[in-house]
């Protein structure tokens, strides 16, 4: 789920899979970044078990 002020997006470096998530917080001018290493579930999600 998006939320105002984020961005989702999925990335691959090499051969692991992260989830980057941007965040802008307008109170404090900033924008966070998280980003989550998620290569399980994109194992899972391609599959032949799905």
């Amino acid at each position: 789920m998006q939320q105002e002020n984020s961005l989702r997006r999925e990335v691959k470096i090499g051969e692991v899979y992260y989830e980057q998530v941007l965040h802008y917080v307008c109170e404090i001018d900033c924008i966070r970044i998280y980003a989550f290493d998620i290569s399980d579930r994109q194992y899972w999600d391609c599959s032949e078990y799905n």
